[in-house]
């Protein structure tokens, strides 16, 4: 069984991930939308 510690990061690796991606299509649309 993996430990809290490396779900947690696993997690906030995907939630930063995910930020990154809505940050940049977000930029996209402010700059050619």
């Amino acid at each position: 069984m993996e430990s809290g510690i490396k779900i947690a990061q696993r997690e906030l690796q995907e939630k930063e991930e995910a930020f990154l991606k809505t940050d940049s299509e977000l930029n996209a649309l402010l700059k050619y939308g």
